[in-house]
């Protein structure tokens, strides 16, 4: 794809969104997500119903292609423009490989919101370091002890695919990289750690019940609240009580 090609394909999607345009709900978006991105006030549906039509007749798009695109879209500084771009690449996250994750990270570095770090880490970083495996062991590990609460809020949620079919060895490597920050103080970590808890929750109860017992002296209420919802009433309630008790 020629740069000129790129850039027409990019403002057609621009301006397919930019019609969808709500400046009340641009305005609403702006503050709840404290963002400093230009805002349209497209829905989330819209835009994935946009962004599939927009990829859906383009399938011969590429690794290099997407990969420049994204980068087209991203750099527009619009919001809209960039869930966009997680969207496609959410869509096509299996034309990428394990050399995109550095790409991947500056991406996530600059995404500055659940809204973007939540899909991105879920559908694209952790399908693309494949985490039930070691081929991305040392990215998460390093990514888990980051300055930026978002980077290692995207380590944590790079697990919840596997977790929701209730992987064990994923668990096994969420959790160890799990709990060094259940003391942390950020809402977005602890809710991340209660999430992913909750999910391998549904399918191995047990697991998560022997998890938290010895940790529940270090571990968030908001956190043990999320983890519990699928654990059978008896152990939501003694982890509870365990918790009540400390204090």
């Amino acid at each position: 794809m020629d740069r000129s090609q790129l850039r027409a394909d990019a403002d057609r999607l621009d301006h397919e969104l930019l019609e969808a345009a709500s400046p009340e709900r641009a305005d609403q978006e702006k503050r709840y997500l404290k963002s400093d991105l230009r805002h349209y006030g497209a829905s989330m549906p819209v835009i994935n119903r946009l962004t599939r039509a927009f990829a859906k007749a383009r399938p011969g798009l590429g690794r290099d292609e997407l990969r420049e695109l994204v980068d087209e879209l991203w750099q527009r500084g619009v919001h809209e423009l960039r869930a966009a771009a997680v969207e496609l690449l959410t869509l096509r996250a299996d034309a990428l490989e394990q050399g995109d994750v550095s790409w991947l990270e500056s991406l996530m570095r600059e995404a500055r919101t659940w809204a973007l770090i939540d899909p991105l880490a879920v559908q694209v970083v952790g399908p693309v370091l494949r985490v039930s495996t070691d081929d991305g062991a040392a990215w998460l590990e390093r990514w888990a002890r980051d300055d930026d609460m978002w980077v290692r809020r995207t380590a944590l949620l790079s697990f919840l695919l596997p977790l929701r079919q209730g992987d064990h060895e994923a668990f096994v490597r969420f959790a160890a990289l799990a709990d060094p920050m259940l003391e942390e103080k950020g809402f977005f970590i602890r809710k991340a750690i209660g999430w992913c808890l909750r999910e391998y929750g549904k399918h191995r109860p047990e697991d998560v019940h022997a998890w938290l017992v010895p940790r529940v002296g270090r571990v968030a209420g908001l956190t043990l609240r999320e983890a519990g919802k699928h654990l059978p009433t008896a152990c939501h309630a003694e982890l509870l009580a365990a918790y009540r008790a400390r204090t």
